[in-house]
């Protein structure tokens, strides 16, 4: 005798086939971040990987996924569409100077709506414990100091908003802790070692890195370049100066700005 049909009866096959699609999408492999077209490598340490990214018009990237925590930090502003792997889409007006965090894991696509492309200086930070080094009694680390805003935290690493004002010096401190940074904008400064007169002041540019090896490169497929000691716009990697004795900071021209990534 046949036993009667109930929509009940093909339950656990679905129940097997909606496992089975979860499976799968949580199996699918993306693409990597970077590199890619349009991205240029500006430079790597033991902490850090620094990458400049444009975004041109109508140009869509690989659904791609982060391997690592980063910090995205924009030069030129304008519109970028982020598409999720599920197919919704959000348009994000990314504006000079801000500052956001992207968790590992994400995953997704952009595409960028301006006709003068996007650009952000990302970088991604590695895993592993950072250096420190042994404090100094009486002498203050680099941060919290004068015109620092911190924009926020993680359990590895404290985000700086930099600026240097005249007349206003940062005293003396030494560098405990690892950073790398990168100029908003450019200017003057000087420096002055405990005890001692005044260093000649030095040019910082925009889009200047500190603290990773300097390097010079040339991105064709983006049609940019990075070179220590570039001009206003371009994006330079220089090594960041290792100081073993207190120093002072200050102002010596221009309006120099900076986001600073302190290691914890």
């Amino acid at each position: 005798m046949r036993r009667p049909f109930t929509r009940f009866s093909c339950l656990p096959a679905v129940l097997i086939l909606c496992a089975s699609t979860s499976l799968a999408q949580r199996s699918q492999t993306h693409a990597a971040p970077y590199p890619r077209a349009g991205v240029l490598k500006l430079g790597e340490n033991d902490r850090a990987i620094a990458w400049e990214v444009l975004r041109p018009r109508g140009i869509v990237s690989a659904m791609y996924q982060l391997p690592l925590d980063q910090v995205v930090i924009t030069l030129t502003e304008g519109a970028v569409r982020f598409t999720a792997p599920d197919g919704t889409t959000r348009i994000s007006q990314e504006k000079f100077g801000a500052v956001r965090f992207e968790s590992k894991g994400t995953v997704q696509q952009e595409e960028g709506l301006n006709d003068i492309p996007s650009r952000a200086i990302v970088f991604q930070l590695k895993e592993g414990p950072s250096p420190k080094t042994p404090v100094v009694d009486g002498i203050p680390g680099q941060f919290p100091r004068i015109n620092a805003v911190k924009l926020f935290e993680t359990d590895r690493v404290n985000v700086w908003d930099q600026v240097w004002m005249p007349d206003q010096t940062i005293t003396n401190h030494l560098h405990y802790t690892q950073t790398i940074a990168v100029f908003l904008s450019g200017g003057k400064l000087l420096t002055r070692d405990f005890g001692k007169p005044s260093n000649p002041p030095f040019e910082r540019h925009q889009g200047e890195l500190l603290g990773f090896p300097a390097r010079t490169q040339t991105n064709t497929s983006a049609g940019t370049s990075a070179r220590t000691g570039g001009t206003g716009g371009e994006a330079t990697a220089a090594p960041a100066p290792q100081r073993p004795v207190p120093h002072e900071e200050e102002w010596a021209g221009g309006t120099p700005r900076a986001i600073w990534i302190e290691f914890k």
